[in-house]
């Protein structure tokens, strides 16, 4: 398997659990933190993979 296939697949799989994690939080919180929060998160998550991977 290449290295950006699986790059690819985990940036979406995260795009779409961060899209369904915003539909399932309370409306209490204001929308733009919350997708704030989220994309930090992918962010540091995709630099770990990367350093993981060698890149």
């Amino acid at each position: 398997m290449s290295k950006m296939n699986f790059v690819k697949g985990i940036s979406l799989g995260l795009m779409v659990g961060a899209g369904v994690g915003m539909m399932m939080v309370p409306q209490k919180k204001s929308g733009k933190s919350t997708v704030s929060k989220a994309l930090r998160a992918m962010g540091d998550l995709l630099e770990d993979v990367e350093t993981a991977l060698g890149w």
